[in-house]
């Protein structure tokens, strides 16, 4: 791939955005590789988010604007810029003594049994055949071969590390395009250099089946993208002078040509692409002790859940406790077979529970899009809110209601098997439940208990300390504090927090340590009134 902090580089999908929002599982992530200076870096530029603003026409024809917060206390996520943070991340690496960059290196060829893959030495975009050094006629690349101990392919969703990894391991495999396009669009600064719309909110003209969002820049833009289906744009695309225009001012009061002029909202549309949206699956993701992929490569889902890149920040962190723990890096490991035996038994824990995250988190990012676009106008949605909202306040020992951020300090979401289960279970489970004081349907009891103790077994392999990486689960929690880790909800610290594990929004991620946290006893009278609420507010979830 070339170098990313070049301005003159063009990414593969031919832009540098949808711009990124950075949440507690992302910053987590890089708060744990032991680099504080990073985020120092991160945070200079990064502009807080604490709510979204729904924007609209009121019945009588005006404007209106509704801000919804993302936290009752208050937490934001940060709206980053993609090639500002991309810079941060290369510069980092290029600080470490130990590494070393190739650009313009492609993948062509990898033997994952024996430990061998080939790269194609590209020309950098820019340069002429003279200055290229590549094969001697100029016209192909250079091959050359690498040896390596171990491989990770963290090339994106269109990954040449997974096909050839495909070869070696049974991997499973499915790819989808969603029936949505995006294009990108720009809010200027003002004449006097600042932010035309509040800098402090993820704004949304939800639309029904299609939205518009706004998401703020340290330049005091805003950088736009219009989802809709491949109809739509065709509709547009018909005529586009004509259509573009009434087609805004139908859908999304307010931004053509108050915050856009109808000359900019046509040129962007014109001449920005009009990308699609993909969603990977794939199981296991790595092979042996040769490889193992992450991000995208992996799992490359939708925005509409802000997850994607801070999934795969976190892929790295639970990759490295795994590897810790298993003790690829001590002593014993020092022979090349021993080494290649942990390391196997690492990634084969590492596959273990990330696959079920993933799957989880790409399925809650499609789901998403329903909310963003329609729901967050829904009378039911505020009602919804406005209870979460008034649990965690007053209940933060549920682990419920703290929708949107707090709930993405969570590490893992693997065990939130009620937040995807069909609403009429849980609509006739709910008022039986409040009645009855009691787990109404005994199948989904024990299946969730089930699920809940193998989630205590999981959890020495997922105690992993934000500072040193080393403590066990339980453990210093003051340490964590003292190293500038602030925990969410300490009260919330109780044995029910971790199975109200529910990573929901579309700016933010999780992070955090409440999976050391042991199952809870469903006998026990105060988990079942929490499971009482937990289901009852799930009830408003989906009616929202």
């Amino acid at each position: 791939m070339p170098d990313l902090r070049d301005p003159s580089t063009t990414p593969l999908n031919f832009t540098k955005s949808i711009n990124l929002a950075l949440s507690e599982r992302g910053i987590n992530a890089m708060r744990s590789a032991g680099h504080p200076a990073l985020l120092h870096r991160i945070f200079e530029d990064a502009i807080p988010m604490k709510a979204r603003m729904i924007h609209g026409r009121t019945d009588a024809g005006d404007l209106f604007q509704e801000s919804q917060q993302y936290d009752a206390n208050g937490r934001s996520i940060r709206a980053v810029d993609r090639t500002g943070l991309n810079k941060c991340l290369l510069d980092a690496l290029d600080e470490r003594p130990n590494v070393t960059l190739h650009f313009n290196h492609k993948l062509t060829g990898a033997d994952f049994d024996n430990n061998v893959a080939w790269f194609e030495q590209l020309k950098p975009q820019g340069k002429s055949n003279e200055l290229w050094h590549g094969s001697e006629n100029g016209r192909r690349p250079n091959e050359i071969e690498v040896r390596f101990d171990f491989f990770i392919g963290a090339d994106g969703a269109h990954s040449a590390t997974r096909f050839h990894m495909m070869k070696f391991a049974r991997l499973s495999y499915q790819q989808e395009y969603i029936d949505t396009l995006w294009c990108e669009f720009h809010i200027k600064p003002t004449s006097n250099d600042g932010f035309a719309i509040d800098p402090n909110h993820l704004h949304i003209w939800p639309a029904g089946s299609f939205m518009f969002i706004a998401i703020p820049s340290s330049d005091h833009s805003f950088t736009c993208t219009l989802f809709a289906s491949a109809e739509h744009f065709q509709s547009i695309l018909g005529d586009p002078k004509a259509n573009l225009s009434s087609f805004f001012n139908a859908h999304f009061p307010g931004v053509c040509p108050d915050l856009i002029s109808e000359t900019d909202l046509l040129d962007q549309f014109q001449n920005n692409p009009h990308l699609p949206l993909i969603s990977i699956k794939c199981s296991p993701h790595h092979y042996s002790s040769s490889v193992v992929i992450l991000g995208d490569s992996a799992h490359a889902m939708v925005p509409f859940y802000g997850q994607g890149m801070n999934a795969g920040l976190e892929d790295v962190r639970v990759l490295f406790s795994h590897l810790d723990f298993y003790g690829l890096y001590l002593s014993e490991a020092n022979t090349k077979e021993m080494w290649a035996t942990v390391l196997e038994k690492a990634l084969d824990a590492y596959t273990a529970q990330r696959v079920r995250d993933a799957h989880t988190i790409n399925d809650l990012a499609l789901r998403n899009y329903q909310e963003m676009s329609a729901n967050v106008r829904s009378p039911l949605y505020k009602l919804r809110k406005s209870l979460e909202e008034t649990v965690s306040v007053w209940m933060p020992w549920t682990g419920l209601g703290v929708e949107k951020v707090s709930d993405r300090h969570k590490t893992s979401v693997e065990d939130s098997p009620n937040d995807i289960k069909p609403p009429r279970k849980i609509v006739n489970g709910a008022w039986r439940n409040i009645d009855n004081h009691k787990i109404a349907e005994p199948m989904a009891a024990d299946a969730e208990r089930n699920a809940l103790v193998a989630s205590a077994e999981r959890h020495d392999l997922r105690g992993v300390h934000p500072g040193d990486g080393q403590n066990t689960p339980g453990e210093d929690v003051e340490e964590d504090e003292a190293e500038g880790y602030e925990y969410p909800l300490r009260g919330a610290r109780v044995d029910v927090q971790h199975y109200a594990n529910h990573d929901h929004a579309e700016g933010a991620g999780g992070g955090g340590r409440h999976e050391d946290l042991p199952a809870p006893d469903f006998f026990n009278e105060e988990v079942r009134t929490v499971n009482i609420i937990r289901t009852w507010m799930l009830e408003f979830h989906y009616l929202g």
